[in-house]
């Protein structure tokens, strides 16, 4: 994909995204290269190259399977290859939010039906807690305050222990301010869970006293026993009449 030729470098393009999007071949790696490629100034001419990416990366995440497992992956080296760019590569001149932004999008086109966004912050935050002075974490800091928060509210509460105490080694104050924005979504999905399983238990304790109550009711209009009779009847004797003496 380095070729300086640019009839080169799209038949290359072009080979290595019919392979990914195949299931041939599977590479993280690749795919922050095309990432990077398709934002690159310097191939700003090259139509046919941005067209081919382009259309690869909108069909890639609704047609592979492990795609997002994938762009999870190509994250973080697409990140380290935009902050550590050196003042005279291209890649110094790429619009770092629009990237930022466009890895976003990826994560939210899903037909996996798992939690993409969710995961995607797991990785960001566990590479920020490794290393919060690093150059990226601006970048990954910036991600982070796009996605939305883990669907699993266990999770959400976890990640947002982790990001209090990783607040303060932040280098800058901006991505203390975008770690401060996805915390208070994580803080919010977390006490909107707690609410609702208070609000399950509150309801099941109020439908189990109005099953007792209704129970107890109905056992009051049932017939009830009989009460055994405490009177006692005495056979009275009966005299027999005297017998007449035809006779006399």
């Amino acid at each position: 994909m380095d070729d300086p030729c640019p009839p080169y470098r799209l038949i290359i393009v072009e080979g290595l995204c019919r392979l990914i999007y195949l299931g041939h071949l599977v590479s993280p790696a690749i795919l922050s290269r095309l990432l990077l490629l398709w934002f690159n100034p310097a191939t700003v001419e090259e139509d046919v190259l941005r067209q081919t990416i382009g259309i690869f990366f909108q069909t890639f995440p609704t047609s592979v399977d492990g795609a997002q497992e994938q762009i999870q992956k190509a994250t973080l080296p697409t990140l380290r290859a935009l902050a550590n760019a050196p003042s005279s590569s291209p890649l110094a001149e790429i619009d770092q939010e629009a990237v930022v932004r466009f890895i976003v999008s990826l994560t939210r086109v899903n037909h996996e039906l798992i939690d993409s966004q969710g995961a995607m912050a797991m990785v960001l935050c566990g590479y920020l807690a490794r290393r919060p002075t690093c150059p990226e974490s601006a970048l990954a800091c910036r991600m982070l305050a796009l996605l939305s928060p883990p669907r699993d509210a266990l999770t959400a509460s976890d990640l947002a222990i982790t990001l209090r105490d990783l607040c303060l080694k932040l280098p800058d104050k901006q991505s203390c301010r975008n770690l401060t924005r996805y915390l208070g979504a994580l803080e919010e999905r977390a006490s909107i869970s707690k609410a609702s399983s208070i609000g399950v238990t509150t309801e099941g304790t109020i439908q189990a006293e109005d099953t007792i109550t209704t129970i107890g009711r109905n056992t009051s209009s049932l017939p009830q026993p009989l009460a055994r009779s405490t009177h006692v009847v005495i056979n009275e004797t009966v005299q027999e009449e005297p017998e007449i003496d035809e006779t006399s």
